[in-house]
């Protein structure tokens, strides 16, 4: 029953510290509750704790994509705020998993 703004801060805040806790399972629960709900920090965990803490790189791979389809409907600011760190990640992920990413502009595109 708590209104938006406060949830969201309750929730994130609970996460950290089950995360600090060692209690993953619990962690993992919020996370995905809050990326459902366009939260781009819970994306972030997912995807660092599947990077890291179960070597599902698919997975990683999967929220990092999430999190980048999500943001192209984001107010320009949180996007931009977001957008870099998660193109970041999924360049490191593409290459640890040997994908090749897709081709984008910039210099020497046709």
């Amino acid at each position: 029953g708590l209104p938006a703004g406060a949830r969201r801060r309750t929730r994130r805040r609970l996460s950290f510290l089950l995360k600090r806790a060692g209690r993953w399972e619990e962690a993992l629960h919020w996370w995905r509750q809050a990326a459902g709900e366009s939260e781009w920090y819970a994306c972030e965990e997912l995807a660092k704790f599947y990077e890291h803490r179960l070597r599902d790189l698919q997975a990683a791979l999967r929220w990092t994509r999430h999190a980048l389809a999500g943001l192209e409907h984001a107010p320009a600011g949180e996007a931009a705020l977001w957008r870099g760190a998660f193109e970041h990640r999924l360049a490191r992920l593409e290459r640890k998993t040997g994908q090749t990413p897709p081709r984008r502009g910039g210099r020497g595109a046709a």
